[in-house]
């Protein structure tokens, strides 16, 4: 799928902002960082999804999110 049709519709809900990495680092996997945990999800032929309740985890995640989120560009 592509990201920036994807991100015009986040673009629409409340409290979000939208920013796109550079096109070399296409996934169709994401994650999604909670307070004690992180949430993968794979879109493979068979998707799978699957979650990690640890807030160490979550944290460090956090962390390569904040680079990444100051590497992109709206």
């Amino acid at each position: 799928a592509d990201a920036t049709e994807y991100g015009k519709v986040r673009k629409k809900m409340k409290l979000t902002t939208v920013k796109y990495l550079p096109n070399k680092l296409i996934s169709p996997n994401w994650i999604d960082i909670f307070p004690d945990a992180v949430l993968f999800t794979m879109v493979l032929k068979n998707p799978l999804a699957f979650v990690v309740r640890d807030t160490e985890l979550a944290n460090s995640f956090r962390l390569y999110f904040d680079i990444m989120w100051k590497n992109s560009k709206p």
